[in-house]
């Protein structure tokens, strides 16, 4: 990979589960137009009149009140001449059910209602709405993968991936499958490989195919489905598929896991639905060397750690693209940072007169780096008499807001390497920081950098992944004292398994191994 911004989503493997045994859930049926019909002009008892009083309907007992049941004298009258004691309703189906006449009656499970989600068999579980992506990819034959449209689970910020499986018996066809069956699998996983991960599976529901191609196994498909959480919990949620239509084509055009992982890469920021997309947009072959990925950072407990997947993964780390160059070892060095700076250059300070009031005679940062172990370069060559001081700057890969660095250099103009630069736009005394190539507001970064006899940055020999401290700090310029320390492994850009391997390139150029 060839750049460090790429944030991986780490995935669950992707695993198809068995079909939910759950039945279709029974619905209710809405105002079908069936009414009792009391005939009040002929006072039989198959039918009789409820305001007729003078015709019971039983002999025997002259006060009873008209009913339905002549073997139930007692009985109002009702719609459901099986349920004597039934209330009246619209539906003589469901004896049980209140008249509403009206599908959008609150509440309901009137699967064509969708803005009312509620469950009929727990009515205090109330199922999210959801909405697919159109576009879905053939897996393997009779599995197909897509994802959920961002921002109606979970994170938005993860993504949550959709898969069908039809069963190894089932013969795939233009007809339509009962979800409540064994026949299909429905599963969505809700921020996939994040902590807030959950995962659904189908309780009821229909799948219509359409288009189906027995060669490809392309397909259309119009999904309607309830969900639940495959685990249930206390405070369980569900989730509500209605009328979802999909298109599933053959294969992606990304054959490799390393192609994924550049697609991933060139995402703005972590937007989820285009992370998904670099992910259902791989093929077969593509998918399945992610997942072995992420089935090798599951048993390992890796959580995206690159440098986990280097000691435990290498294999299929290398095969998704993050690549180490050998060259390069690793670790390539360490450095420890300990120094209290007497003055605050400005930036405006140009030509003041570096003398023993304002800088460190000496060094902040000491340390060793190199391939060869037994003969490691120094950080500070002695020879250049090395000297130290902070300045207020822009450095030229940090945000635009001025940050402080602190440069390590030599007073003899015959030495010019290696220099010292620590960055950072962090001010607050007393917590520790992270040293890396993170976000700025929570991160500070040093290079053991190679320099020109004109001053300028040629190359960078290592950067450092460790922390930092800064003890004291005071923003009166020319009175400051900065005191600050802290220790870091070193890594070249051409082998930092902590962000991908090889991330040399334009913004950092590695120097050659030494």
């Amino acid at each position: 990979m060839k750049k460090v911004l790429f944030i991986l989503v780490i995935f669950t493997l992707f695993v198809f589960v068995g079909c939910s045994d759950k039945k279709l859930d029974e619905l209710d049926i809405t105002d079908t137009g069936i009414t009792d019909n009391p005939d009040t002009d002929n006072p039989d008892t198959a039918n009789p009149d409820s305001t007729d009083t003078s015709d019971p309907d039983d002999p025997e007992n002259p006060t009873d009140n008209p009913t339905d049941d002549p073997e139930n004298p007692t009985d109002n009258p009702t719609d459901d001449p099986e349920n004597p004691t039934d209330e009246p309703t619209d539906d003589p189906e469901n004896p049980t059910d209140e008249p509403t006449g009206n599908p959008t009656d609150d509440p309901t499970d009137d699967p064509t209602n969708p803005t009312d989600p509620t469950d009929p068999t727990n009515p205090e579980m109330v199922c999210t709405q959801t909405y697919l992506y159109q576009n879905f990819r053939v897996y393997l034959k009779g599995s197909y993968v897509g994802q959920v449209q961002n921002g109606f689970l979970g994170d938005t910020a993860a993504f949550d991936v959709v898969t069908i499986d039809f069963g190894s018996d089932v013969e795939i066809g233009n007809t339509t499958y009962d979800l409540s069956s064994d026949d299909v699998t429905l599963t969505i996983i809700q921020d996939y490989g994040e902590s807030t991960e959950k995962e659904y599976v189908q309780e009821s529901g229909t799948i219509t195919l359409s288009n189906y191609n027995p060669e490809t196994f392309e397909m259309n498909a119009v999904i309607s489905a309830k969900l639940v959480e495959k685990t249930p919990v206390e405070g369980a949620s569900c989730v509500k598929i209605v009328s979802a239509n999909i298109h599933a084509v053959d294969s992606g055009d990304k054959a490799t896991c390393a192609e994924i992982m550049d697609c991933m890469n060139e995402c703005f920021e972590t937007n989820s639905t285009c992370l998904g997309n670099c992910y259902i947009n791989g093929n077969v072959t593509a998918r399945e060397q992610y997942n072995d990925l992420i089935e090798c950072d599951e048993a390992n407990h890796c959580e995206g750690n690159y440098y986990c997947y280097y000691e435990h993964c290498l294999a299929e780390e290398e095969t998704c693209g993050m690549v180490n160059d050998p060259n390069y070892r690793v670790p390539y060095g360490e450095v420890t940072i300990n120094g209290t700076f007497p003055y605050l250059f400005s930036k405006d300070e140009t030509e003041i007169q570096l003398s023993s009031d304002y800088i460190i005679d000496g060094t902040f940062a000491t340390g060793t780096f190199g391939n060869d172990e037994n003969n490691l370069n120094n950080i500070v060559n002695p020879a250049g008499n090395p000297f130290s001081y902070a300045k207020i700057a822009n450095f030229k890969d940090s945000p635009d807001t001025e940050n402080i660095t602190f440069v390590q250099t030599y007073k003899n103009d015959g030495v010019k390497s290696p220099v010292v630069h620590l960055v950072t736009t962090i001010t607050e005394p007393g917590l520790d920081y992270t040293l890396g190539l993170g976000e700025w507001d929570t991160e500070a970064r040093i290079f053991i950098s190679e320099m020109d006899s004109d001053g300028n940055k040629i190359c960078d020999h290592a950067f450092g992944v460790g922390n930092i401290k800064i003890n004291d700090i005071s923003w009166v310029l020319g009175a400051t004292t900065i005191s600050i320390e802290g220790s870091a492994t070193l890594y070249s850009f051409k082998a930092t398994p902590h962000y991908g391997g090889d991330v040399s390139g334009i913004e950092w150029v590695a120097c050659d191994p030494e």
